[in-house]
């Protein structure tokens, strides 16, 4: 009995397992390790050199030697080639998934070998990576004509063309890295099963470009004719971003599949005419200030639109007030620099989740009604009329611009009357000078505190002019009755107050808290934590700030 357990205990079990299971296995072990794997028994042996994925990486290698690497991979082709030769079922003979080599190369024949080896066991995934910058490889056309590849990525490599015609018909993925001659990529649309993902990268800036999704550079010249013959007569384009396609003035499409559309920095559109109605992500954005366009937009049958972003654009009020209506599932919606537009109203958008509004130069007034709205960026200007924004639980950001004169009367008033709107928030970060925050008080005595409901409150610290104390006393008017306070700064850690309070007290006889609708911090907070501020007089001030300032015996912890 005891034998019969020590046989089975000693049993290699793994060396039972099916060849499909052990590749499955030998597919997760690092290239150091599966060396060694193969070297374990017969069984290994054979498995390793019948593997699917045959990876080539020379930073893996064990002997750091370009040319024991380099006859290593002409080896392992070779042995791998009459491995195949001697397999009479097609089935298995073309099991092959994956080549890949990262490495370098002393001249084009073992990147020839390679390819050939890839068109002839019909290989579906095939990555080249060479690194060699004495050696200059050129790569075969052929390899754009591949029946059985799925994912081909090149990098290192010279293209002997310029102008490139894919027609893969299995190809998914393609990805080129330092093709610097490559200046066009033709699709062979009614060649293709799959729509490929494609990046480019020229002169070492990356671009992706997708048979559904197209981003390019001004160094290729796309223009309405090109667009009109190679990309709008795609019906199966699900995604198409273009970028840097200065020459391109009218964008036509029509299709039913048509999901997502960019266009960035294309500074000669004139006209956008899209009849996709399973659209949902429209951008258009223009690169700076100097390319604003005034270009006619029609994508108002886009009914299931749930991204929309414009920038630099000169969309009017009325386009604004047209189209907004239509799209009843809009979820996130910014506007940049859209130097047009003076009032905006967005009502009954009850899916509207995301609203980014900045630098709009001629806005005057925005008011917004969305219920499901969590998230609201602001920036510019302090409005002439103030805002109206009604969302239940909001994470609000303004960024104000710089004011460059005196913060007189006027601007005060004007910049409470800002901040009455966002007193409802969950949390609300303002990123402004610290004068604007401070409140003679003379002032503060005749006001009402503008975010009396608020509970969390973020401040950027910029240039202080004026002590912390000074600016934590106007922030505590600013919002009376605070949970946290957080002062951020990109040189150093957040400094917070936490602020702990006795809900059963009731204070109503006191002005400042008749006055302000709720009972200030002053009369019932407990506990205060603070954090990361300065160790001397910087902590000091604030603490006896803290003390002197309170009507309770609060206990002030310095974390």
């Amino acid at each position: 009995m005891a034998e019969k357990i020590t046989d089975e205990t000693t049993m290699d079990r793994i060396s039972q397992l099916p060849e499909r299971i052990i590749h499955d296995i030998m597919s997760l072990l690092p290239i150091k390790d599966l060396n060694r794997f193969s070297t374990v028994s017969s069984r290994f042996f054979s498995a390793y050199h019948s593997s699917p994925i045959i990876d080539f990486d020379f930073e893996a290698f064990t002997n750091q030697s370009t040319n024991s690497f380099l006859g290593f991979v002409a080896s392992k082709l070779s042995r791998r080639r009459l491995l195949m030769n001697n397999i009479s079922d097609t089935t298995t003979a073309c099991n092959l998934q994956r080549l890949s080599f990262v490495g370098p190369v002393t001249n084009t024949n073992l990147v020839d070998e390679m390819v050939s080896f890839a068109d002839d066991n019909k290989i579906k995934e095939l990555n080249l990576h060479v690194k060699s910058d004495s050696v200059s490889c050129q790569l075969s056309n052929r390899i754009f004509s591949f029946n059985c590849i799925t994912s081909l990525k090149i990098k290192g490599l010279e293209l002997d063309c310029e102008y490139l015609i894919l027609c893969c018909p299995s190809i998914r993925e393609l990805s080129f890295g330092h093709c610097s001659a490559l200046r066009k990529i033709e699709l062979k649309a009614t060649e293709l099963k799959h729509p490929p993902h494609i990046e480019i990268n020229l002169n070492n800036q990356k671009y992706s470009l997708k048979y559904l999704e197209l981003i390019m550079t001004s160094r290729i010249n796309v223009d309405d004719e090109w667009f009109r013959d190679n990309v709008s007569v795609c019906n199966l384009l699900e995604t198409l971003k273009l970028e840097g396609c200065k020459q391109l003035k009218n964008v036509y499409m029509e299709s039913d599949n048509l999901k997502t559309l960019e266009l960035k920095n294309c500074a000669g559109l004139n006209n956008v005419d899209v009849m996709a109605p399973n659209l949902e992500t429209f951008v258009l954005l223009h690169g700076t200030w100097l390319e604003h366009r005034r270009c006619k937009i029609n994508i108002g049958n886009s009914m299931n639109l749930k991204h929309l972003k414009l920038s630099s654009v000169e969309v009017t009020d009325q386009w604004f007030k047209d189209n907004l209506y239509l799209f009843h599932y809009l979820e996130d919606l910014e506007l940049e620099a859209c130097n047009k537009l003076e009032e905006i109203n967005i009502y009954d958008t009850v899916h509207l989740r995301s609203f980014k509004l900045l630098e709009c130069r001629d806005l005057t007034k925005f008011e917004i009604d969305a219920p499901k709205l969590a998230s609201l960026v602001y920036k510019g200007k302090i409005l002439p009329s103030f805002p109206v924004v009604k969302a239940c639980w909001l994470d609000a950001k303004l960024f104000f611009n710089e004011r460059a004169g005196p913060i007189d009367i006027r601007h005060r008033l004007l910049f409470k009357e800002f901040l009455v709107s966002f007193g409802h928030c969950k949390t609300l970060f303002i990123d402004c000078t610290s004068e604007e925050l401070i409140y003679p008080k003379t002032i503060r005595e005749i006001m009402v505190s503008p975010l009396y409901g608020l509970k969390h409150l973020k401040e950027e610290l910029k240039a202080l002019r004026r002590s912390i104390v000074e600016l934590i006393e106007g922030l505590l008017w600013f919002v009376p009755h605070p949970e946290t306070i957080s002062l951020m700064s990109r040189n150093s850690q957040v400094k917070s107050l936490r602020f702990h309070y006795n809900t059963s007290v009731k204070v109503e006889d006191e002005f400042c808290c008749k006055k302000g609708f709720i009972q200030c911090w002053r009369h019932s907070v407990t506990d205060v934590e603070m954090e990361n501020f300065k160790d001397g007089h910087e902590k000091s001030s604030v603490l006896n700030f803290l003390i002197e300032n309170t009507m309770t015996n609060v206990n002030v912890i310095c974390v």
